[in-house]
């Protein structure tokens, strides 16, 4: 799973710091099924949160597979905007609102279960920000470039982001991904194509 593998990384590379926390994108299509309570979603969902407070954490990173197409939203908890960035749609807070209107409460309650302290209710409030999108042609690429955003925004939210070569930038996401000390299937993977 790549979003275990990435908070392994970032564990070790802010350690000491404020907490990267990206979420299974199952969490997203449980949110977009609107079947289960915010509070059973942050129970099964929320295990990145368990024995944190909400103050530890810098951002929890939600990538979302809706209709074939990759989308993120970021919730930057010091600053406290909430993120978009979306290949395909110029306004993606309104294309995907009937997935935000459960997405957003179901994080805020997620914050909650795990931290009693957390304010629910508050985040609904929190400013809006897109990232900016450059060299952009390509509308078959929005998982590698939903990817290397949320890599390369794990220091700091990156408000404009783009690949100069996607053909380039897939292959190298893929390799760094592969070859990753986090990369719990490395050795099974690499022992099967040699």
């Amino acid at each position: 799973m790549a979003s275990e593998m990435y908070m392994k990384k970032w564990a070790m590379d802010y350690e000491g710091k404020s907490r990267r926390i990206m979420l299974d994108p199952i969490f997203a299509m449980r949110v977009i099924t609107n079947k289960d309570p915010f509070e059973h979603l942050a129970k099964k969902h929320g295990q990145p949160l368990r024995d944190i407070t909400a103050s530890q954490i810098c951002v929890i990173f939600v990538p979302v597979l809706d209709d074939d197409h990759w989308w993120c939203a970021a919730f930057e908890l010091k600053e406290k905007p909430i993120w978009f960035m979306d290949t395909m749609y110029p306004n993606p807070e309104e294309k995907h609102k009937s997935i935000l209107k459960n997405m957003i409460p179901a994080i805020d309650t997620m914050l909650n279960v795990h931290d009693p302290q957390w304010e629910l209710g508050t985040m609904g409030s929190w400013g809006r920000q897109l990232v900016e999108l450059m060299n952009n042609t390509d509308n078959h690429s929005c998982g590698v470039l939903m990817l290397g955003w949320i890599k390369s925004s794990a220091a700091r939210i990156v408000s404009r982001y783009g690949m100069e070569n996607i053909v380039v930038a897939r292959k190298a996401l893929l390799m760094e991904d592969f070859l990753s000390e986090f990369n719990e299937a490395k050795d099974e993977a690499l022992s099967a194509i040699t």
